[in-house]
């Protein structure tokens, strides 16, 4: 529980810089309640997996946060988007659309028709232009077998790609991370600072990470495809 590693940007968010923050104690940082909280899942391993955690900076501001325990390290990721307001009803307006898609989803009688449901209701959720479930046979040649989008977009409904297009590698990654988001394609990658895990010696894993960049080759298929966001 003491910052070994922090991203470059940091300062925009605790108006320190990197140097100030390394070598601190994370309860110098955050409230106590929330440092208690932090401390208590981490011994308990709750943080095992992914989890949703507010953090609570002494500063007053509050974020929706996501921590998971990676080589005895806790890692913490926080979006500047995602600072919470004072008095806030997210929580009841997604559980009340999440409640509407499973009433529509428990009626389904086939995979076709849960996918067919599902692409509209996520699709609704985000605010994505196109939603798609995409399917692997048992060589892992793939098709989409449902989409919804806006009008004038194209289709890939139908369409099979090889095994090739989603190397075992991101196979394997998509089976153990349920999402990825990508907002901006043409986003600047932050390094973290410093390059090497102290603890370890190591680069820090970050394959479990939502904010983790992806590799040039997949933003250029994005471009290519005419694709922003994903």
């Amino acid at each position: 529980l003491t910052v070994i590693q922090v991203s470059e940007n940091v300062g925009q968010l605790l108006k320190h810089n990197p140097g100030q923050i390394l070598g601190q104690p994370i309860a110098a940082l955050i409230s106590k309640a929330c440092f208690e909280d932090l401390e208590s899942k981490s011994r308990s391993s709750y943080l095992r997996n992914s989890t949703p955690f507010i953090l609570s900076f002494k500063a007053g501001s509050s974020y929706l946060t996501m921590v998971h325990e990676k080589d005895e390290c806790l890692i913490i990721e926080i979006e500047f988007r995602n600072e919470l307001p004072a008095t806030s009803h997210t929580f009841n307006s997604v559980f009340a659309k999440l409640q509407t898609v499973m009433s529509a989803i428990n009626i389904c009688r086939s995979i076709e028709e849960v996918a067919t449901v599902s692409v509209k209701e996520i699709k609704s959720l985000s605010g994505f232009d196109k939603v798609m479930i995409y399917q692997f046979d048992d060589e892992y040649n793939g098709s989409v077998i449902a989409e919804e989008m806006d009008e004038g977009m194209d289709t890939y409904l139908g369409l099979k790609f090889p095994a090739s297009d989603v190397p075992k590698q991101a196979r394997d990654l998509y089976l153990r991370n349920p999402y990825r988001t990508i907002p901006d394609r043409a986003y600047e990658p932050v390094n973290l600072t410093p390059n090497v895990n102290s603890l370890t010696g190591l680069p820090t894993n970050l394959s479990d990470c939502r904010l983790r960049s992806v590799i040039p080759v997949h933003l250029e298929y994005l471009k290519n495809m005419n694709v922003v966001a994903s």
